[in-house]
């Protein structure tokens, strides 16, 4: 992710840097630049996925430990403010492209003027279209944006994500409109799909840290309780016989995916323990082979272990 980050930051400003020493273009240049920035919406695409598989997994943690369903809940509603901005960058992107007269593209690919003459005459739509188009709605833009992403810091916990999100991911609104200032059509375009790649990885790095947090409270839920055990080599004394236990504290798992099996036939489980009944026909001493089992609700891994008990079955008369 980091990765993705960096190249999105060094090709646009490379792209900058192009424009500011070469003030005209050639269909090469226009070519160069368009193919950047499909570059970077493919690798918004490929974060955006990303995210999708982050909230499967909160999804299926929450089902199974149905007390984490506020979290889930919480990821929906920042997967959806995330794309709510992503979708407001790209209104504004499409009304940059609105705003150019009609066979701009055709002219720009099929155009056999020199480069010189032919920058001359797009030059005005080059960037007074931008420029009409951020000075109508970029201010607004920018509350919109902020807003969103005020709304989100609202869901976080205090720490230092929340400040690395502020500092580092988040969009820089209050610098976005010096950003764009002067900046061409190829340009704007280029910068507009770096901020939708910053959204898109804003919000996989945010439901990672949801994920994290519900895969924490789970495992904190999984092995809370405890119980004492009483282990005696005989449960009958005779008169005046002493009595001698082991007793010492276990602590048991509440995990939904338990499943016990005794003597071939599974038995319920409630809060992570099963109550074993039988009803002897015969006395003597009697032995019962357990299974017990333990589901992964991610990786849908079994683990199993197995333990044979034994008692004895007296006649009282």
């Amino acid at each position: 992710m980091k990765k993705r980050l960096i190249t999105t930051i060094i090709l646009v400003n490379t792209i900058t840097v192009y424009f500011w020493f070469f003030p005209y273009q050639s269909k090469a240049d226009i070519n160069m630049v368009e193919l950047a920035d499909r570059t970077l919406i493919r690798q918004t695409s490929i974060i955006g996925a990303a995210s999708g598989n982050v909230i499967k997994s909160i999804q299926i943690e929450a089902k199974a430990y149905p007390e984490n369903k506020g979290i889930e809940d919480t990821a929906r509603l920042v997967y959806e403010i995330y794309s709510d901005a992503y979708d407001d960058v790209e209104v504004l992107r499409n009304d940059i492209i609105r705003g150019l007269p009609e066979g701009y593209f055709i002219l720009m690919h099929e155009s056999r003027e020199d480069a010189y003459s032919f920058w001359n005459r797009l030059r005005p739509f080059h960037y007074n279209t931008p420029k009409r188009v951020f000075r109508k709605k970029l201010a607004n833009f920018c509350l919109t944006i902020q807003g969103k992403q005020d709304t989100i810091l609202s869901y976080m916990d205090e720490g230092d994500f929340k400040q690395k999100l502020k500092d580092s991911l988040f969009v820089d609104v209050e610098n976005l409109p010096k950003l764009l200032e002067g900046l061409s059509f190829m340009e704007s375009q280029a910068l507009l799909s770096s901020i939708q790649n910053r959204l898109y990885i804003a919000r996989t790095r945010t439901l990672e840290q949801l994920a994290y947090k519900i895969e924490i409270l789970s495992r904190d839920r999984d092995f809370k309780e405890f119980v004492p055990i009483v282990y005696a080599k005989t449960s009958h004394l005779k008169l005046g016989d002493t009595y001698e236990a082991e007793v010492f504290l276990a602590i048991y798992a509440r995990h939904p995916g338990i499943r016990a099996i005794a003597d071939g036939k599974e038995i319920p489980v409630k809060d992570g323990i099963a109550i074993y009944t039988v009803t002897p026909t015969s006395i003597g001493k009697k032995k019962a082979m357990v299974i017990m089992s333990i589901t992964n609700p991610l990786t849908k891994k079994t683990q199993k272990v197995k333990s044979t008990f034994e008692y004895e079955v007296v006649d009282c008369d």
